[in-house]
C-alpha cells in the first residue's frame, strides 16, 4: 500500500541525492554487479523481505531483539570493514 510507495519514494530520493550509485558488492564475486533502474526496486524487495523475517521470527519465538541485535552488529562490521566509507557513515 502506501508504505511501499513512501518507502520506494525515499529510496529513489536518496539514491539520487548521493553519490553511492546502483551497485552491489558480494564478497564472493571480485566485481560489482550495476543494477541500474533495478536498484531501487531490488533495495524496496529486500527491505520488505527484512520485515517479514522479523516478523516470522517474533511470530515463532518472541525473540526478535536477539536476531535484530545480532543481524545489525554483523552489517555493521561488515560495512564498517568494507571499502565504501561513504556507506559506513549512514
Amino acid at each position: 500500500g502506501t508504505g511501499g510507495y513512501v518507502s520506494g519514494s525515499v529510496a529513489y530520493c536518496v539514491q539520487q541525492s548521493t553519490d553511492l550509485g546502483t551497485e552491489i558488492y558480494l564478497p564472493f564475486i571480485k566485481n560489482s554487479i550495476d543494477l541500474g533502474i533495478m536498484f531501487v526496486p531490488f533495495v524496496v524487495l529486500v527491505m520488505i523481505s527484512s520485515v517479514n523475517a522479523v516478523n516470522l521470527t517474533d511470530g515463532l519465538d518472541g525473540l526478535a531483539p536477539l536476531i535484530s541485535g545480532l543481524d545489525s552488529g554483523i552489517a555493521d562490521e561488515i560495512t564498517t570493514k568494507s571499502a565504501s566509507s561513504t556507506l559506513s557513515s549512514l
